[in-house]
């Protein structure tokens, strides 16, 4: 297990993470209009990290609002076997090229 932000995180979300890298996540201005975009994301224990321009709706969303929801799932076409990972948190972004 890793903790991130004082949260426990099981190995297994870890795993999921590392395996997977398409994320879908939502976000909302700051007058509550919601937007989603799905997009693709790396992960480590400390966190999980994508890249967008500066103009895009989402990266505007988060300047606002710093709070966003995310699912990350495993499509198949018999609906029982469907997998997904959800969450939601504080998204911010990095600025310090050592974290790149």
């Amino acid at each position: 297990m890793a903790t991130q932000a004082g949260v426990e995180v099981p190995s297994e979300v870890l795993d999921y993470l590392q395996l997977h890298h398409i994320i879908t996540i939502a976000t909302a201005s700051f007058t509550g209009m919601p937007h989603a975009a799905t997009i693709a994301y790396v992960s480590d224990s400390s966190g999980v990290y994508f890249s967008m321009r500066p103009e895009e709706l989402t990266v505007r969303n988060i300047d606002a609002n710093h709070f966003a929801s995310f699912t990350i799932d495993d499509y198949t076409p018999d609906f029982r076997k469907v997998r997904e990972l959800r969450g939601v948190g504080r998204v911010s972004a990095v600025t310090d090229p050592g974290q790149w």
